[in-house]
């Protein structure tokens, strides 16, 4: 019968072999049959023996050439074994036409996650972040009770050890912080007097380079070079004593190496920075000083004049005040991370440069804050 809707039927011939009998028009016509078909193929076990039957089979186009290529994939992936002897010329023709039209399944394709990939970055930076200041926090809970403990008993401050880190913090950072905010308040002057001049203001440059100096840049420059220089000494050498299990024989023999290991440490960086930070305004002051009479033609007496008249008695101790908070800051931060330390070299490095950025972070943070209140306190 001529334009019969496409048929497919499913017989059994034994247990494993099964004869599908494909017949009809195979067409675009009759898309609804042809999904009936496709679903009947679907039902059929796995591991069998299939042949087709074209007997009743009248024609095609290529939507029935597609479905039946589908039914082939069907099979394929039930591991199923066919043969296609005695395939209508037209059909099989058709097959071979929608070859190159039809989609590679064996090419994967990957969606754009590029902004799925950003959130994904940002939520476990997050969650690192939270739990580091977790973990900083409950390091910090130790400390506060390690140092309270000593103030209660002064026989657990261990002395030698703090006047040796006091000696190697504090005497051996000398030349480098006084270096550096010497050229600091050599910038500044230079900086300064080149815009104030536009103004005819130029005797203000010196007000500039006293209040920068004492209020902000001389303990901001004593607090970083001491991070980068001693916070990543400590990191690395009580990263060191961890992997060599120096820290676990101190925990066996009874000793507490928050005792022994930190508060020396911690307690060398607070009582040396504030004399760290008076050395770095001192040097900072001298430098602008340089500027100020070697090129603008000011006497020393002149500019003492005017430095005393910028610099009040709370814009010195606005940076001696900030002193000890940032040592504190650089002493956990630097101990807590050399503290994890776990592995070998690689972990050192890691961690101490961790130490150092997190310790200038938090430095300037503090700095931050204290500037708003200060401002709140109106000095």
């Amino acid at each position: 019968m001529k334009n019969a809707s496409p048929s497919l039927e499913i017989q059994y011939d034994t247990a494993e072999v099964v004869t599908l009998n494909i017949g009809g028009e195979w067409s675009l016509a009759h898309a609804q049959t042809l999904e009936s078909c496709f679903r009947k193929v679907k039902t059929l076990k796995s591991n069998l023996n299939v042949k087709f039957i074209w007997v009743n089979f009248e024609s095609s186009d290529t939507t029935g050439a597609w479905v039946f290529h589908e039914i082939l994939e069907v099979l394929q992936k039930k591991n199923i074994t066919y043969t296609l002897d005695g395939m209508p010329l037209l059909l099989s023709s058709l097959m071979d036409c929608i070859q190159g039209y039809l989609p590679d399944r064996t090419v994967k394709h990957t969606p754009n996650r590029f902004f799925l990939d950003l959130i994904e970055r940002m939520g476990k930076s997050t969650i690192e972040v939270g739990t580091l200041a977790y973990e900083l926090l409950e390091f910090l809970g130790h400390v506060v009770i390690a140092l309270f403990k000593s103030f209660l008993s002064p026989k657990r401050i261990k002395l030698v050890p703090f006047f040796v880190h006091m000696e190697r913090i504090g005497v051996n950072s000398i030349p480098i912080i006084a270096v550096i905010s010497f050229l600091i308040g050599f910038v500044f002057a230079y900086q300064g007097e080149e815009q104030l001049h536009k103004f005819g203001a130029d005797i203000y440059t010196i007000n500039l380079v006293g209040l920068s100096i004492v209020r902000e840049a001389g303990i901001l420059l004593a607090a970083i070079v001491v991070a980068g220089r001693t916070g990543s000494a400590i990191t690395a050498e009580l990263g060191i004593m961890k992997i060599n299990q120096e820290v676990d024989a101190m925990n066996v023999f009874g000793l507490n190496p928050l005792e022994y290991l930190v508060l020396p440490r911690m307690l060398a960086l607070i009582c040396i920075m504030p004399f760290l930070a008076f050395l770095a305004d001192v040097a900072g002051l001298l430098g602008g000083g340089v500027w100020v009479v070697w090129s603008m033609g000011y006497s020393s007496d002149l500019y003492l004049k005017q430095l005393g008249g910028a610099i009040t008695q709370w814009s010195f101790w606005i940076g001696i005040i900030k002193a000890p908070v940032f040592a504190f800051a650089i002493g956990l931060v630097s101990c807590f991370e050399g503290f994890r330390v776990d592995g070998g070299a690689e972990s050192v490095g890691l961690h101490t440069t961790k130490a150092v950025v997190e310790s200038i972070f938090l430095v300037i943070v503090a700095d931050a804050l204290f500037s708003i209140f200060f401002s709140q306190m109106g000095v």
